[in-house]
Parts: C-alpha cells; structure tokens; sequence
C-alpha cells in the first residue's frame, strides 16, 4: 500500500481514511514525534503561566486560544495539504514552533529593557527606577529582616522622606517579615526573603519576594480577624499603614507587593509610637 499523498487528498479522497492507513506502522511514529514535542510544550506552557503569572491574563488567554484552536487547526490542515495523511503527525511540533516564534515576538514588541534577557520579564512600565531610588535587600531569617529593615529607614531618611514615613516602612518590614517566617520556615529547609524598596512621587512600594509554600497575608487576616494571634496584630498594623496590599503566586514564589503613602518633610514618629498609634486607632475602630 503507497503512501497519501497530496493527489489523494485533492481526489477527494476522505482524510480520515488516510490518517488511518498502516495504523501499526504509523503508531510508533506518532510516539515518536509526541516525545521530541514535549520540550518545545514545556516552553510554550512555561510562557502561558509566566503570563498569567505576572498578571496579563488577556496575553494569556489569547495565547491559549491560538494554541489550541485557531494555530492547530490550521497546521493540521497545512501539513496534511502538503504531506497528506503522514503530515497529522508533523501538525504539532510545526504548531509549538509557531507558538515559540509568535512568543518572542510578542517579548521583543512588548517587553521593556537593553536587553533580550530584560525584555523576557515583561516588566510594566516604570518598573526600572534609578539606583539612588531603589534599594534591595536578602533576610534569612528574622536577624536578617532587622537589619534589611533599619536599612530600609536610613535609606528613606537620605532620600528626604519624613521619618514617620521611613519608620512605617520599617515597621511594614518587621511585621511583614516575622509572618512569613511564622508561616514558611518550619519545614527545616533553607530559605530566603527578598526585600525590595522603590521610591516613587507619592508613595513607597514594598516588595517582598520568598520561596516558601503559598501564604496570602490578607486571604490569612480575613480567616483569623475574629481570633487574638501576633498575625492578626501584624496584618492589623501593615492594613492601617499602606494604601494597596497585592499577593501573586508564581513559579513556586510568593510575591506580596505592598504600597505606603509619602510625603515630605520633618514628620517625627518612631517606630514604637507608630504602632502604638495603630493600636490606639485599632481599638477605636477596628478594621
């Protein structure tokens, strides 16, 4: 029995009797195929959830629409038009392939930076800030988030940020810090917490960025607000101090990125009278 080829096709001759043909010979093949497909899947399901990781779900969706519905029909009916019933197996890797190109071009139209590397993060705009606008700190443990946060403070100080301000950061820091170590160190691996301070006009954004099994402050406040526990107090604190609180899970991440107001000037308020403050005001009208 000869192969279809695109003559047969174009006869008339019904596809499915061709894809059928030599089911035996061709099964070996199609594992065959399948398997030198799977790295090219791994990346385009690597992109799809970066992408929906990081928020732009719409760049996500469409790519999952293209993927499985108008880019792999329209390889099937390609390569079955150009090899006949033996091009069903060649469909998929020419779709990943497909899907791969339209992903770098997407990176390189929309990402933002130098280089190819920094246009693969796909960051916002105004994401990048100066140096002298931006600082960066590692905690292991709860040693290491004190000293990131009494950074934290010197580095707001020299920048002409208020000292109420920079102690609210401080503060933001600690609290933020001990809840994470509470609820991820306990599993006796080493982990890390990433601390990240961006200064802009109106405000300061806190980063905060750890390795351990998912954790959402507020979805834990929102559980434990009626019971008496240090979370509790903690996420009391860092709700009446910042103007937007947003957590993502990604790529076996926790990303918690908490927005302070800002202003200017000689504002003084240490950290202990802050959370006194807090606490007084708690009382009064509890959130």
């Amino acid at each position: 029995m000869t192969r279809p080829g695109t003559r047969e096709i174009r006869r008339g001759q019904p596809v499915p009797q061709l894809l059928f043909r030599k089911r035996e010979e061709r099964g070996g093949k199609r594992v065959q195929v399948q398997a030198l497909s799977l790295p090219l899947y791994m990346l385009v399901y690597t992109f799809k959830s970066y992408l929906m990781g990081i928020g732009r779900k719409q760049a996500a969706n469409l790519f999952s629409v293209l993927s499985e519905c108008v880019i792999h029909v329209l390889s099937v009916y390609l390569m079955v038009f150009m090899l006949g019933g033996r091009g069903a197996r060649a469909a998929t890797p020419v779709k990943l392939m497909i899907l791969l190109l339209g992903a770098v071009g997407y990176v390189i139209l929309s990402g933002r930076g130098k280089s190819f590397r920094e246009k693969c993060l796909l960051l916002p705009l105004g994401f990048l800030h100066p140096e002298n606008q931006e600082m960066s700190g590692s905690a292991p443990d709860m040693e290491g988030v004190m000293t990131v946060a009494q950074a934290s403070q010197r580095f707001c100080t020299k920048n002409g940020l208020d000292e109420k301000t920079a102690n609210s950061l401080m503060l933001c820091i600690e609290e933020m810090g001990a809840m994470i170590i509470r609820h991820g160190f306990h599993d006796g691996k080493k982990h890390s917490i990433d601390i990240r301070i961006l200064i802009r006009p109106d405000k300061l954004i806190l980063r905060i960025r750890d390795d351990c099994q998912p954790f959402d402050p507020v979805e834990c406040y929102e559980m434990i607000k009626d019971k008496d526990s240090d979370d509790k107090t903690g996420m009391q604190i860092i709700l009446a101090m910042s103007e937007d609180i947003q957590y993502m899970s990604s790529v076996g991440t926790n990303n918690l990125m908490i927005t302070l107001g800002r202003t200017r000037g000689s504002t003084r308020n240490s950290a202990g009278g802050i959370r006194h403050e807090v606490r007084q005001s708690l009382r009064q009208a509890p959130l």
